[in-house]
């Protein structure tokens, strides 16, 4: 979870963080559509489909993702019987969620079978951090509960629950993580003089 996060990068995922990710329980769904829906396109994708014009490239990956999103669909309800009345249409959006098609669609990018799965699975597991990061946060402070359990809370702001709130805290997010990159390059580059001055001093 770092500012080149692929969930954050072109902001192609925030409507799912600022509107779904506002209970763990919707975190949770969302997660295992995104793993369903992107680790099958982009396996199709990157080993199948990338030889095909743009045009015809990007009709066929979105039909993969729209079928993959209607299985998994049906694999969210089996699991958390009222997430459409929670979801509703972002389960939907998943078909043609930005993190998968813009990479599907895209020329360059892994072709072995071993590099695709490991790049879909970072990407996944990049999105759900964040998804539960958020929902964290806003389903504790704004419903005094943890995936649905009531638990002792300082004070309540249910209004952590719109999705205003829900911009605010990817910012704060982003900001956080942002500072956690620049003290991680602040430290590689020191490593990287205390190194060098070693080898000039030898």
């Amino acid at each position: 979870m770092h500012t080149d996060n692929p969930a954050l990068v072109h902001g192609v995922e925030l409507p799912f963080l600022i509107v779904g990710a506002s209970t763990l329980m919707n975190a949770a769904a969302l997660s295992i559509m995104m793993l369903i829906v992107h680790m099958v396109t982009m396996i199709v994708a990157r080993l199948l489909t990338i030889r095909l014009s743009l045009g015809k490239r990007a009709v066929v990956n979105v039909v993969i993702s729209t079928v993959m999103m209607l299985i998994a669909r049906e694999i969210c309800i089996r699991i958390f019987p009222n997430i459409m009345i929670h979801l509703g249409i972002y389960l939907y959006l998943m078909a043609v969620n930005g993190l998968t098609l813009i990479q599907a669609n895209a020329r360059r990018g892994p072709t072995k079978l071993s590099q695709v799965l490991s790049r879909a699975a970072v990407d996944v597991v990049a999105f759900a951090g964040l998804m539960f990061a958020v929902a964290l946060v806003r389903e504790y402070f704004g419903n005094g509960t943890i995936w649905g359990v009531p638990v002792p809370i300082p004070f309540r702001q249910t209004a952590m629950l719109y999705p205003f709130y829900g911009f605010i805290i990817v910012g704060f997010l982003l900001a956080f993580l942002r500072r956690i990159n620049k003290l991680m390059l602040a430290a590689k580059i020191r490593k990287a003089e205390r190194i060098e001055d070693a080898y000039g001093r030898a």
